[in-house]
């Protein structure tokens, strides 16, 4: 099953949460074909009650006591008057009704091409450009956000080309109010106003927050994983990569959602530089939802439309528990999902390395075992997407072995490792080496069945192997290592512009759908290929050498 199915299931669930619109039906897409029944009923129901008339009073002249000569006129005279009606009200009627229907249907053809084209451009536009809205709150996504009438402050959520209008919406108050991206109306200030410029809120009733996206493409990343694994202190990294030291460089602009996610971003910043973060609990307020999320667009010049990203924190306790405040519903739509694993999680690597860790580290190991976390991951994406035991996921999931930094860890991912790897492997991409490494760490200890499940329920998923500290924890400002790549690697999936505006490159990200080396079937195949081709070189640079070596044999002789 598609992301884009997954996506659309998830647009009907969110479309059964809004109200009635507050807009006026446009007459022509509401009841232009049904008065134009009504009228040509109504004009043969005149007739049928004319003929009736007729009829009644020619029954009241033969039970009067008038001469049988006056009752036979009388007579004569009314069914002439119905046969009149008979064949030429019936053909008048007919004849103006045709001439009717006739300039009706002309009139309502003209009005449905009008709605098809502002339709259909509308859509292309939403469509090519992904302008979609997703709010970080309740989770739900949306073809658009509400749209706050500047007169009566009533929220409209189908504003786009239907039954309400074609280019304009007339709320209840009055109001004009632009269905379309093109059109304009003026607001309460009397200036021209585009529908992405009125003020907005969260289509959700329940919901109605404020919101200032305008028509922007939303993109979901989801940082999942147990308790102490480092989701936080992952996203600090991360955050402190994208809103502070790229942007300058790059050529980028960056601006928060609104002044919650930057007081979030002040709190990331402060754990950036002190080298600790706090763990993100569920509270005991079931309001207050289990995943936050640090929100803020991009906007580069030749990048449209804007960006808005929301990355995720979801809450350890989330895949532990049977409850949680909320339900997960971006996993349906989400652009993709960073899976942290800590190794120190995993029995056989904690038995081997415990002893090295520093008391700082060691106070923020994660306990949960992988399997287990991975196993209710997967489950909440089939609650929440639809997808049934035995099809894979869509998804993206970009599986991360975090604190890479740990003592005893390096000689399984370090330069040794890779050129080895490579010896033995030599059809393999650099860029695929990491994810080899990683697998066969997790193969070495004793997590096959935690690849398995990978490659069993997704489609798209690759290891990464990452530290965002970049060294003991507490010892000073964060120094991170490759935390750029799995957020990289999704957002290449599906945006490769903005991955190019963000700077992003290089053999990963330009290989972002290649199957990993590691798990390709046709690999032994590709290996092999590889050798024979080695071997062949290897035999040419021989016999040129020995072609050489005679030449100059020949020409020393010679002298």
């Amino acid at each position: 099953m598609r992301i884009r199915s997954l996506t659309a299931q998830q647009y009907a669930r969110s479309a059964e949460l809004l109200p009635e619109e507050p807009s006026t039906r446009n007459y022509w897409l509401d009841k232009g074909f049904v008065d134009l029944g009504a009228t040509i009923r109504e004009s043969f129901m005149g007739d049928r009650v004319a003929m009736s008339d007729l009829s009644g009073r020619m029954g009241l002249v033969w039970a009067s006591d008038k001469f049988l000569l006056m009752k036979l006129v009388y007579t004569i005279f009314y069914l002439f008057g119905i046969l009149s009606i008979l064949v030429f009200g019936t053909l008048v009627t007919v004849v103006l009704s045709f001439v009717h229907s006739l300039v009706i249907l002309v009139v309502m053809t003209i009005v449905y091409v009008l709605l098809w084209i502002a339709k259909a451009l509308d859509g292309a536009y939403r469509s090519i450009l992904h302008v979609t809205y997703a709010c970080d709150r309740c989770k739900n996504i949306y073809l658009q956000p509400g749209y706050v009438c500047p007169s009566c402050g009533r929220v409209h959520s189908y504003l786009r080309p239907n039954t309400f209008g074609i280019f304009f919406h007339r709320c209840t108050c009055g109001q004009l109010m632009p269905a379309t991206f093109f059109s304009t109306v003026k607001d309460s200030s009397g200036k021209r106003a585009r529908r992405s410029m009125l003020e907005q809120r969260c289509p959700n009733p329940a919901c109605a927050r404020q919101v200032s996206t305008g028509d922007a493409r939303t993109l979901s990343v989801s940082v999942v994983g147990s308790r102490s694994v480092g989701k936080t202190t992952y996203i600090a990294a991360l955050s402190h990569l994208l809103l502070d030291e790229l942007p300058e460089s790059r050529g980028y602009e960056t601006e928060f959602l609104d002044a919650e996610k930057r007081k979030l971003y002040r709190e990331l910043e402060d754990c950036y530089r002190s080298g600790s973060t706090e763990m993100t609990r569920e509270a005991t307020d079931l309001n207050r939802p289990s995943a936050f999320s640090l929100s803020f667009f991009v906007r580069k010049r030749g990048l449209s439309p804007q960006r808005l990203l929301h990355v995720y924190d979801v809450a350890g306790e989330t895949f532990l528990k049977g409850e949680e405040h909320e339900t997960q519903l971006q996993y349906a739509y989400a652009t993709g999902a960073i899976f942290l694993v800590d190794p120190m999680s995993i029995p056989e690597v904690s038995d081997e390395l415990s002893e090295r860790l520093s008391s700082a580290d060691s106070a923020v190991t994660a306990r949960e075992y992988p399997d287990t976390v991975l196993s209710n991951f997967v489950e909440k994406i089939r609650q929440v997407s639809g997808v049934g035991q035995g099809e894979q996921i869509s998804l993206p999931l970009a599986v991360v072995l975090s604190k890479a930094d740990l003592p005893g860890l390096a000689p399984y991912f370090d330069e040794r490792a890779r050129e080895a790897y490579l010896q033995a492997n030599p059809a393999c991409p650099d860029y695929d080496v990491d994810d080899a490494l990683a697998r066969a760490f997790l193969e070495r200890h004793g997590m096959g069945n935690f690849l398995n499940m990978l490659q069993g329920n997704f489609k798209a998923q690759r290891l990464f192997v990452v530290s965002a500290i970049g060294h003991e924890r507490l010892a000073g400002s964060f120094a991170p290592v490759h935390v750029d790549e799995p957020f990289s690697w999704i957002l290449a999936r599906s945006d490769r512009a903005l991955t190019r505006a963000l700077g992003f490159g290089g053999g990963l990200v330009d290989h972002a759908g290649a199957v990993p080396f590691a798990i390709d079937p046709r690999r032994e195949k590709r290996n092999a290929a590889e050798r024979q081709a080695q071997e062949r070189r290897d035999e040419a640079e021989r016999r040129a050498q020995e072609r050489e070596a005679e030449k100059n044999a020949r020409e020393s002789g010679e002298e």
